[in-house]
């Protein structure tokens, strides 16, 4: 079919914007196609927007034509608050947890990916920024996390997820995962519980596997476990007591700056909450700030020099002035103060950033540059992951290489090629901004406040 001749004037257009221009084409023409077979009519009403999804995502192009008319709703309606924490809960929680597991699992990734398309539709229409962005897909994780256990706690031991507390870290700790984000998490029981370890690790194994599993309807997340006690090599699930017992003990500095970002996700009887606290003391404690301050700075470097320079890539995350610059500023100045200001302690690093200026450890103008380079930086990587939610973090040092990052990024210029031009140029003037900022707060040498 001559596919201009079936387009009117927004989608055309929507279609000569798109991020990826190829796949929107093609996808478009196929689904027009199949509209025209299944006596669908023009459907959704907003094919503009349709045609945007199928341009930004091969992932949600996928799911769209899985789940066919049924997916109109998600651009005909613009209804924000249908990305409010109280609506996700509500949606995800609806899936009949009774079901047989694997129809209670498909159920579950339809309302996931449902949740999440509207996330993504929200940002393409500029309705929801980079924060709000994060925080819904960091609200559907937790959400789906916790449906997801309790499924399994049918299978394997009626109310057994009342028993268990889950701690999540990193991004999902702070409300900033983003698209392509795992879950980082770490199972807890009761110390006093051991009849619930064995038939708690086989649920735990269960629950990994199945919302690691891909179908038709898309996945759930993938789950890391490194950062649970003794990484690889603990197990799976530990103890309340065994936690506190770990993280009471003399540690590394970088396992403290991990703990700056954990929380309670999923936690009915607060034995998360109450291990967590019960180790808080240990994690802000008093610390040399000078020796601190040498330790953040070797670690950060360590990571740069080994993850942060893949051959002709920039790293988003890891690289020189990347995300994890301004992580490590934020557990620095968390770890040097927090023991003496409880309030210091996020596991967010938007909000460490603001509590610091509000405390006077971060100059206004810092604080101004972290934050808008941190959305700026985390904005890059979402559009990067959500084509097929895999969680890509380089970018190319070429701007040819860049043309559809940066269409996705809004940047514009007399062609494409000027346009990448021009966010390379941005991206590079960010991530210098954001290492002066580093150097100045951590800097390589330190001098004796006494000499």
């Amino acid at each position: 079919m001559a596919l201009a001749h079936h387009l009117d004037t927004h989608t055309r257009q929507a279609l000569a914007e798109a991020w990826h221009q190829d796949s929107a084409a093609s996808s478009l023409e196929r689904w027009l196609d199949l509209c025209e077979q299944q006596g669908w009519g023009r459907m959704p009403e907003n094919l503009a927007l349709l045609t945007r999804v199928f341009g930004a995502s091969w992932y949600f192009t996928r799911f769209i034509f899985f789940r066919g008319p049924a997916i109109a709703d998600v651009f005909d309606s613009n209804d924000v608050s249908l990305l409010e924490a109280d609506f996700i809960n509500r949606h995800i929680s609806s899936v009949d947890v009774e079901q047989e597991t694997e129809q209670a699992l498909e159920s579950l990734r339809i309302a996931k990916n449902e949740i999440m398309l509207r996330i993504l539709v929200a940002e393409l229409q500029q309705s929801i920024d980079q924060a709000g962005v994060e925080e819904s897909l960091t609200t559907l994780a937790e959400a789906t996390l916790a449906v997801a256990l309790r499924i399994y706690s049918n299978r394997f031991a009626q109310d057994m997820e009342d028993e268990i507390g889950v701690l999540g870290m990193g991004r999902m700790a702070g409300y900033e995962m983003n698209f392509g984000s795992d879950l980082d998490l770490i199972f807890l029981y009761p110390g006093e519980s051991t009849a619930i370890f064995e038939p708690g690790l086989r649920l735990i194994r269960a629950l990994l596997r199945g919302i690691a599993m891909a179908a038709p309807a898309g996945s759930l997340y993938d789950v890391d476990m490194r950062l649970r006690p003794h990484g690889a090599a603990g197990v799976l699930i530990t103890s309340d007591t065994a936690f506190e017992e770990y993280h009471s003990a003399e540690r590394d500095i970088w396992q403290r700056q991990l703990m700056t970002r954990c929380r309670p996700v999923v936690d009915g009887s607060g034995l998360a909450a109450r291990a967590l606290d019960r180790v808080s003391t240990h994690i802000y404690a008093e610390y040399d700030q000078d020796a601190l301050r040498r330790e953040v700075r070797a670690m950060r470097l360590r990571v740069e020099n080994e993850l942060g320079k893949p051959a002709g890539r920039y790293e988003l995350k890891r690289g020189r002035g990347g995300v994890m610059d301004i992580d490590f500023i934020s557990h620095f100045l968390q770890l040097a103060h927090g023991a003496a200001e409880p309030g210091l302690r996020t596991a967010s690093t938007r909000r460490a950033l603001q509590l610091l200026h509000q405390h006077d450890l971060l100059s206004q103008g810092h604080c101004k540059q972290l934050l808008e380079g941190y959305d700026f930086l985390k904005r890059m990587e979402g559009r990067l992951r959500v084509f097929d939610m895999k969680p890509i973090s380089t970018i190319s040092r070429e701007a040819t290489g860049l043309v559809s990052l940066a269409r996705a990024m809004d940047y514009r210029g007399e062609t494409d090629e000027e346009a990448a031009r021009i966010l390379l140029e941005d991206y590079l003037t960010i991530a210098d901004g954001i290492r002066q900022i580093f150097d100045e707060i951590l800097p390589g040498e330190i001098v004796n406040r006494e000499s």
